[in-house]
């Protein structure tokens, strides 16, 4: 009887040291689970970039797998809040992608008016102010931002075959006044 008190009392030993190890565990899992979560929120909350957001929420569903169990009474909270932070995740990933293609849109319409306004440049006879106009263009083209990847080298070289004609034809003109600068500068060493 002795022997078998001794023997029980060694095996409830372990057993309480190996439950205790198993309790250290888990709380270290919690832990890692809750810096992971803290990690996902903050890429929520902050992260602009899709690409960057989408690693991020890879790498750590990839780490939550790797991880163990965390304590019984603390389960079910902490993967609640991973699944919620999970729909919110994609919830968001879908609005900022419509955001994103509105934004598109809203700048390929601003490029059809300034490609509208161009043709305009046509009809003008100064040439500084169809110069004038040609840089304002070009600048309020290049301030637009990005337009959907389809229509945009179509819209660009319309653009710019409108307006490099432009100036192109302020490049001759001022091309020819250095011309006549030469020639006068060669009349005037003459007369020197």
């Amino acid at each position: 009887e002795l022997a078998f008190d001794a023997a029980v009392e060694a095996f409830r030993e372990r057993e309480r040291e190996w439950r205790k190890k198993v309790a250290e565990e888990q709380r270290a899992n919690l832990a890692l689970k809750e810096a992971m979560l803290e990690r996902l929120r903050q890429t929520i909350q902050e992260e602009e970039n899709i690409g960057a957001a989408f690693a991020v929420f890879n790498e750590v569903r990839e780490e939550w797998e790797k991880v163990g169990d965390v304590p019984g009474d603390k389960h079910k909270d902490i993967h609640d809040v991973y699944y919620r932070l999970r729909d919110e995740f994609f919830y968001n990933i879908n609005i900022y992608k419509e955001l994103k293609e509105n934004d598109l849109k809203i700048n390929q319409k601003k490029k059809e008016d300034l490609i509208e306004q161009a043709k305009g440049l046509a009809g003008i006879e100064a040439l500084q102010d169809k110069e004038k106009m040609a840089r304002g263009l070009q600048k309020q083209w290049l301030d637009v931002g990005p337009s959907p990847r389809e229509t945009y080298q179509e819209m660009a070289d319309t653009f710019f075959g409108m307006i490099r004609p432009v100036f192109d034809e302020v490049k001759a003109h001022y091309d020819q006044i250095r011309a006549t600068f030469a020639g006068n500068a060669e009349a005037k060493q003459a007369l020197i």
